[in-house]
């Protein structure tokens, strides 16, 4: 499971997020984050996973995709324990547990 909680002024927009999925026991476990906004003014976000953060850097004008590739990229380089991030489309932000077949811990999203 998966939870996104947003704060910021001016970064993007608030921040917007969705998120959907989180499939069940017996399949690897995913989860899409959705970015709804793009950046508004440059500037860093600061993309908070499960206690440890991760400063990502936006211009202004980046739109939606452009900001869930960013946090993708920056999150993906950085390593997650645990998970892979992608940007396999658009706006969406993709975490995929690297243990299959589990039902694996909470992952607490935050943006600041």
């Amino acid at each position: 499971m998966l939870s996104a909680t947003g704060s910021g002024v001016g970064f993007i927009g608030p921040a917007s997020l969705e998120t959907v999925g989180g499939t069940s026991t017996g399949v690897t476990e995913s989860v899409d984050l959705t970015v709804l906004t793009g950046a508004t003014v440059s500037g860093s976000i600061s993309v908070i996973v499960s206690g440890t953060p991760h400063s990502v850097t936006l211009s202004a004008g980046q739109t939606p995709d452009e900001v869930a590739a960013a946090i993708a990229g920056k999150l993906s380089s950085d390593g997650m324990t645990g998970y892979t991030v992608s940007n396999p489309s658009g706006a969406i932000v993709r975490f995929t547990s690297t243990t299959p077949n589990t039902d694996v811990p909470d992952l607490l999203v935050a943006l600041n």
